[in-house]
């Protein structure tokens, strides 16, 4: 049986609003200042802990679960090799 959302760290809800708002475990990982393993470690103990079946499911849950906000885009993604 899946916990309650309030069992997710801060680490793993800001994971699933990064990859929420496109970017990869990589860019991710960047963004706050862990590695790629780090992030993909974060997602998959969200998922478990949401009951989801992956990363796209969690992400998921969390949104209707009012946890993340599908609309915020505090993060802009941008095209490989376009500048800031």
């Amino acid at each position: 049986m899946p916990r309650t959302a309030d069992h997710l760290s801060p680490g793993q809800l800001e994971a699933l609003r990064l990859v929420a708002n496109g970017l990869t475990s990589l860019e991710a990982g960047r963004v706050l200042g862990v590695s790629e393993q780090a992030v993909h470690l974060r997602l998959k103990s969200a998922a478990r802990t949401l009951g989801a079946r992956n990363r796209v499911h969690a992400v998921v849950v969390a949104a209707r679960l009012g946890l993340i906000d599908l609309n915020d885009s505090r993060i802009s993604v941008r095209p490989k090799g376009q500048a800031a």
